[in-house]
């Protein structure tokens, strides 16, 4: 499988090498190469062999009363490397033209096997931009991502997705955008009956709905954006004797955020404040649940959740960098009591991070250390209080992260 891989790998860089002389097309290959290693005092809710940490499991109690999840691990990975191609080439529709794609090993643990993350064209007129392909969601704001060690670059306390979308862009004046975006689904995924999967947004017909207000003045920037969804979490239930009814219902979910930035040459300062519904695909807490069923079809209806989150992230320095984030969120239940639940981490009642961090930049090369304290309130949830979770208690899981990257 390895020796697969690089073969591949050469014989794409050598096309894209070859198409880049033409006078019509330019490539310019970029990546990084990156290690992290870290200890974690407690096992967390993780993804790629741990290199990305959600938060600190609730306690799970042996016969004598053991918390299994007190558990120290610790991991080296190069996961995360990353390769990058930037495409240019002739004006299209009388707009420059030019396309990115990119990939890494994160999305699974077979290292021999590549990831895309990024593959878009990009059209530029003077006064607007439009964008197709996979990219950044634009409810993560992808030139304004917190600066973190972390792969988790903030999540949960912000939204983490890109996707298969067609973007536009226009400038009403100096500093002051509009953004309309149409969204579906790929690898970040809603969470329903069939596990994680795009069947419930495809099966909705309407795709997730984004819209976007920014002002920039000077180093700063502000800006608010909604975000419209509708699944449909199946096409039929079952009745108790058996017989299948077509369910046509759908869950509807409304999400708010508003965000500012400064950024100059030494100082970068992130801040946002989400107050969202049913944010599973963007690797948030929350999801949807069955707020009723008919006795007779055994057809169902459906409610969001509601939660809110802050995050803040800084860093400061060139050579020397200093920085880090703070975070909280929030779990609000849901719109309506609910039953069955189709969610992620519905026992979660609030949690908060402070992440500090140090780096060395020289050139190509970086090495940095961060410390990641996560604590988190893990409860029962109410069915009859609107799936509030109560008698929420604290677990406490500290990360150490040191991280070597060399950029090409």
């Amino acid at each position: 499988m390895v020796k697969r891989f690089i073969l591949a790998a050469t014989a794409a860089v050598s096309a894209f090498s070859a198409i880049g002389q033409s006078d019509d097309i330019k490539v310019k290959i970029s990546g990084f190469v990156k290690a992290d290693y870290w200890i974690d005092t407690r096992k967390n809710t993780d993804g790629v062999d741990g290199l990305f940490c959600y938060y600190p499991l609730a306690p799970e109690y042996d016969a004598n009363g053991k918390d299994l999840n007190e558990q120290p691990t610790a991991n080296l990975t190069a996961l995360s490397t990353r390769l990058r191609f930037n495409i240019s080439g002739p004006d299209v529709f009388g707009a420059k033209a030019n396309a990115i794609i990119e990939a890494d090993f994160t999305g699974t643990t077979e290292v021999a096997l590549l990831r895309l993350r990024l593959a878009n064209l990009n059209l530029s007129w003077p006064k607007s931009t439009l964008l197709i392909g996979q990219a950044w969601h634009p409810f993560s704001i992808p030139q304004f991502l917190p600066r973190t060690l972390s792969l988790n670059t903030g999540a949960p306390f912000q939204c983490f997705n890109r996707n298969p979308q067609i973007t536009y862009t226009y400038s009403i004046g100096p500093g002051f955008k509009v953004l309309g975006s149409l969204n579906y689904q790929s690898s970040y995924e809603s969470l329903g009956p069939n596990g994680k999967s795009s069947i419930y947004l495809r099966n909705a017909i309407i795709p997730n709905l984004d819209f976007q207000m920014s002002k920039t003045f000077g180093k700063s920037t502000i800006g608010v954006a909604y975000d419209f969804k509708m699944l449909r979490p199946t096409i039929y239930n079952v009745a108790a004797d058996g017989k299948k009814y077509q369910n046509n219902n759908t869950v509807k979910s409304n999400s708010f955020l508003g965000y500012y930035n400064y950024t100059s040459e030494k100082l970068f300062v992130i801040a946002k404040q989400l107050w969202g519904q049913n944010l599973t695909e963007f690797l948030m807490q929350g999801g949807y649940g069955v707020s009723s069923t008919n006795p007779t079809t055994g057809i169902q209806e459906y409610a969001p959740s509601k939660g809110t989150s802050t995050l803040i992230n800084f860093c400061y320095g060139t050579k020397y960098r200093i920085g880090g984030t703070l975070g909280y969120l929030c779990n609000n239940g849901f719109t309506e009591n609910v039953s069955k639940i189709y969610g992620r981490a519905e026992n979660l009642k609030e949690m908060i991070r402070i992440a500090p961090n140090v780096m060395y930049v020289s050139k190509n090369f970086q090495l940095g250390i961060e410390g990641e304290f996560n604590r988190a309130y893990w409860g029962n949830v109410d069915y009859n209080s609107k799936g509030n979770v109560v008698n929420a208690k604290a677990v406490n899981g500290f990360r150490f992260l040191t991280s070597l990257q060399y950029n090409f």
